[in-house]
């Protein structure tokens, strides 16, 4: 049997290539109904800073789901806040 020796930053690379290739089929997959958006897409959405955003996800005034290091917006969600926000 052949053993295979992975450093520290080559496992460090295939856990990042591999989140990245669920992050690009999450946003890809067509057959979900929900579009997963990022910070800087909801940010620019709303016109505040990422800050501003990380704010409204501590004070629970925005769902998010966190997947390993990066965060995304439903668009659902994103529209119920208008909704509420306009209501």
């Amino acid at each position: 049997m052949e053993q295979i020796i992975l450093s520290q930053y080559s496992l460090k690379d295939i856990a990042t290539e591999i989140t990245n290739q669920l992050f690009t089929k999450l946003k890809e997959d067509t057959a979900s109904p929900q579009k997963l958006l990022n910070s800087a897409e909801v940010a620019k959405h709303f016109g505040i800073s990422k800050l501003t955003l990380q704010h409204w996800r501590n004070a629970g005034t925005i769902k998010f789901t966190k997947i390993g290091a990066k965060v995304f917006y439903k668009t659902e969600d994103i529209q119920a806040l208008l909704t509420s926000k306009n209501a």
